[in-house]
């Protein structure tokens, strides 16, 4: 699974009981962008072993050992979480590009 699948399954979710805890950025939800990172930074190919939700949720429920435990800190999440939102955001831009420019999508 790439962290763009990781990160559209994760905005379908109308359950967030795997990570119950809002993640928002100045009023902005960044839930599914934070989610995408954690399965990231669980690490041992979590990410590219999904093949599901479940799977995504095994992953984050790793990430949360890891975490808790001080393996993985706040501040690297936080790094990837932004990483992941540049990856989204640069896909956007192709995409856009690819419909001939902002103009033509409007």
């Amino acid at each position: 699974m790439t962290t763009l699948e990781a990160h559209n399954l994760f905005c379908a979710r109308q359950d967030r009981s795997v990570w119950p805890d809002p993640i928002d950025a100045d009023g902005i939800d960044v839930w599914p962008a934070a989610m995408t990172a954690a399965v990231v930074l669980a690490g041992d190919g979590w990410l590219d072993q999904c093949t599901s939700d479940a799977g995504l949720d095994e992953a984050v429920k790793h990430f949360n050992m890891l975490i808790g435990g001080d393996v993985v800190t706040d501040e690297q999440w936080e790094q990837e979480t932004l990483r992941v939102l540049g990856e989204f955001m640069q896909r956007g831009d192709e995409l856009c590009r690819m419909m001939g420019g902002v103009d033509a999508v409007n």
